[in-house]
């Protein structure tokens, strides 16, 4: 029994210039599936919670900042969570009186768009410190905090 010669298929398309390649449709097509597939992972992404995680690491370094500059400067630093202006104001009170003065410097980070201080129905915790209407957190010039820090 002879062989038989089956017929060989050549799959690579040859454009009429002999090149390998695809045609422009082929590659409009392949661009249109990949963004329907992007589109759809992109609507799962949850967006307020990075966003929150972000300013909740902005909130912390900033009161680390806060740490640092009251040893380095050797007077209290209070940090102010101020939900009139949503930011926190880090206050360099100078003279340790905890009275804001014209010569003592104020700055505000306000809080990224979107963002809102606000309480929770969740109860309060028991605490130290004594109530006031905004938080408060002082740090001494050793480096500690005051009892609303704990």
């Amino acid at each position: 029994m002879g062989k038989s010669v089956l017929p060989t298929v050549n799959l690579v398309r040859r454009s009429r210039s002999g090149q390998r390649g695809f045609t422009l449709s082929e590659m409009l097509l392949i661009i249109v599936i990949m963004g329907i597939i992007a589109a759809m992972g992109v609507s799962r992404l949850d967006w307020v919670h990075y966003r929150l995680n972000s300013e909740v690491r902005n909130s912390v370094s900033l009161l680390a900042y806060a740490q640092r500059l009251a040893v380095s400067l050797q007077h209290n630093v209070q940090v102010i969570v101020d939900p009139a202006v949503n930011a926190l104001v880090v206050f360099e009170d100078a003279n340790d009186d905890g009275v804001y003065s014209v010569s003592e410097r104020r700055r505000q980070y306000p809080f990224d768009q979107g963002v809102v201080i606000a309480r929770n129905g969740a109860a309060d915790l028991p605490s130290p410190s004594v109530t006031v209407e905004y938080p408060t957190y002082t740090f001494y010039r050793d480096g500690s905090a005051d009892n609303a820090g704990v």
